[in-house]
C-alpha cells in the first residue's frame, strides 16, 4: 500500500518552499525544496518527532534562511536558525553553484552537518520554476536513484524486523 501526502509552505507570502511526503505502511520519505528543506530538517529535530519511520529526505535548493531573515520585510520568518544537526535517516542535498538564496559552500556545509550526500547540479540558479528546467529529467533520475537506494534500505530493515 502506498499513499502520498503533500505538505507545503507555499501558502506563506514568499510562495516558496515545498515538501512532498510519500508514505508506505512502514516508512515515509520526504522531497523538499528551498524553505521546505528548512521545515523538513527542523521538523525532524523536534521533540517527539517520529524519525524512526523516515526512509529518507531529498532536499533540493536549501535556502540560507539565517541571511534571508535579516532582510527587512522578508515575509517567511520563523524558520531560522538553520538546524545544523545530523539527520537520523538517509538524505541528499542538491544545490546549484549560482543559487541566489544560498552560497554553494554553505549548501555543502548544510549537507555535511546533516550527514547528507551532496549533488552539485551545476549552474541552475535556484532550481525552481524561475530556472526554467521544466520537468528536469536529470532531477528525476537523481530522485529515482535516491528512492531506489532508500527503498532497498527500508526493505532490508523490514525483513530484519520480521526475523
Amino acid at each position: 500500500m502506498h499513499a502520498t501526502t503533500i505538505c507545503s509552505s507555499a501558502g506563506r507570502a514568499t510562495g516558496d518552499g515545498q515538501c512532498w511526503i510519500s508514505i508506505t505502511s512502514t516508512f515515509w520519505s520526504c522531497v523538499a525544496h528551498s524553505l521546505g528543506t528548512a521545515l523538513a530538517v527542523r521538523r525532524s529535530q523536534e521533540k517527539g518527532a517520529v524519525t524512526n519511520a523516515v526512509a529518507g529526505a531529498f532536499l533540493v535548493a536549501p535556502s540560507d534562511i539565517d541571511r534571508l531573515a535579516t532582510i527587512p520585510g522578508y515575509p517567511a520568518l520563523g524558520f531560522n536558525p538553520v538546524i545544523m544537526e545530523r539527520l537520523s535517516f538517509p538524505s541528499v542535498v542538491l544545490a546549484s553553484r549560482n543559487d541566489d538564496r544560498v552560497a554553494f559552500e554553505l549548501a555543502l556545509a548544510f549537507a555535511s552537518a546533516w550527514g547528507s550526500s551532496f549533488i552539485d547540479v551545476g549552474m541552475q540558479g535556484h532550481i525552481g520554476s524561475a530556472a526554467k528546467l521544466g520537468l528536469w529529467p536529470q532531477g528525476l533520475v537523481w530522485l529515482g536513484q535516491f528512492i531506489s537506494s532508500i527503498s532497498c534500505e527500508a526493505a532490508a530493515q523490514t525483513s530484519s524486523f520480521l526475523r
